[in-house]
């Protein structure tokens, strides 16, 4: 328990991180699985792989997915690679959409027909995803800084701390 708590690791971390393998998980499969539950953008065809694919969903995700793994073996000093690996992947996720049109002839759309399926579509592929990843990150930031030994300036040999000094006064 002790080389865990020195290294940052605690059972929240974990919690976290499996969280975070999750939605690298989703963001990988939702465009390969979505077309068979009538959740496919771009394509109604499951098991595609067209470059947008690639790019938005498939290496993000397994980016994510491979931090948060990485950062579940952090006692060997891969965490904070594993939580760069999954903060980028969230970053991207939010947004690669919105750059796509910088390097790809035409513009993203999903292929649903009605205004709320088209937002769940993009929620659900990319901002939604995206956001939590960050989210997720971010609190593993946060824990990781605050289960870190804080670091005290030295004292002198011959400096009395604050409570000896006051138990010294009141005799």
């Amino acid at each position: 328990m002790a080389s865990q708590q020195r290294d940052g690791w605690t059972p929240r971390v974990a919690a976290l991180a499996v969280l975070s393998l999750l939605l690298g998980a989703w963001a990988f499969f939702v465009p390969l699985l979505g077309p068979y539950f009538g959740f496919g953008f771009e394509t109604d065809s499951a098991w595609a792989f067209p470059e947008p694919h690639w790019t938005l969903s498939l290496a993000p995700g397994a980016a994510a997915a491979a931090g948060s793994l990485l950062l579940l073996l952090s006692p060997l000093g891969l965490g904070r690679l594993g939580l760069t690996l999954s903060l980028l992947a969230g970053l991207w996720l939010l947004a690669g959409p919105s750059l796509h049109p910088l390097w790809a002839s035409g513009e993203l759309q999903p292929l649903a027909v009605s205004e709320t399926k088209q937002a769940l579509l993009w929620i659900g592929y990319f901002y939604g995803t995206g956001g939590l990843l960050c989210l997720f990150t971010g609190w593993l930031l946060g824990m990781r800084m605050l289960t870190r030994p804080a670091i005290h300036a030295e004292r002198t040999p011959y400096e009395i701390r604050p409570e000896a000094r006051e138990r010294i006064l009141s005799l």
